[in-house]
């Protein structure tokens, strides 16, 4: 057998962009860390709302998430108070995973990025294959007929 490439490589840079925009010369495991401890928590905290994609961009000192969502109404909540939540969330995380990386060897608190989440709200459902898969896995949970969840 020859060797597997992933298909969303081919497409990087043509017709899909990159999930994480950052560049940064030393300290690259702990970026990819404070990554992977953001989108856990997103996915943790907002599973239902149907994510279809979370982007990280990084420019110095601040730190943007942009989250693609099918129902934007359950992240933000009334008045904006779930997109708050979230923020004050994922700051407490990434807090906590620096404070760990420091150990001993630096006492003092390392200060946290300016974080802003921004939330769009995809237009229309049926496009997106992620949330398409994600509502039958949903419907399949509450013991839906399989065949008529298929063909809706």
């Amino acid at each position: 057998m020859g060797q597997k490439i992933n298909p969303f490589s081919y497409r990087l840079g043509i017709n899909k962009n990159w999930n994480s925009r950052w560049f940064v010369k030393g300290g690259y495991k702990k970026f990819l860390e404070e990554d992977q401890l953001i989108r856990k928590t997103i996915e943790k905290k907002i599973n239902l709302s149907g994510i279809i994609s979370i982007e990280i961009e990084r420019t110095g000192d601040n730190c943007k998430v942009y989250i693609k969502v099918a129902r934007a109404g359950m992240v933000i909540g009334r008045g904006g108070k779930g997109i708050e939540e979230l923020t004050k969330e994922i700051e407490k995380a990434v807090k906590k995973l620096r404070n760990k990386n420091a150990g001993n060897k630096n006492k003092k608190e390392q200060q946290s990025p300016s974080l802003s989440v921004n939330v769009e709200e995809l237009k229309r459902g049926d496009v997106s294959a992620q949330y398409v898969a994600q509502q039958v896995a949903w419907d399949l949970e509450k013991r839906l007929p399989y065949k008529k969840t298929i063909k809706k």
